[in-house]
């Protein structure tokens, strides 16, 4: 995970399939995934057309929480 690259500010804009969210390798699994599974994302809204989830932080606490800590 330490060799991946992420924009922290549009983090919680990030899309995902049920596959991509639900599948990974635990020894190299993506760092949207990996927020999804812990509960930092949480589904926005679904896209049935292209069946993909928008995410979200469920709330201003754990967004502020997850940044606070990302910069540290």
């Amino acid at each position: 995970m330490s060799k991946q690259y992420y924009s922290i500010e549009n983090i919680d804009q990030e899309e995902g399939s049920q596959e991509t969210l639900g599948n990974f390798d635990i020894d190299n699994i993506p760092l949207v995934p990996l927020l999804f599974q812990t509960g930092y994302l949480t589904i926005a809204d679904y896209d049935q057309a292209t069946q993909k989830f928008k995410l979200k932080f469920p709330n201003y606490e754990v967004k502020c929480s997850f940044i606070y800590n990302i910069n540290r």
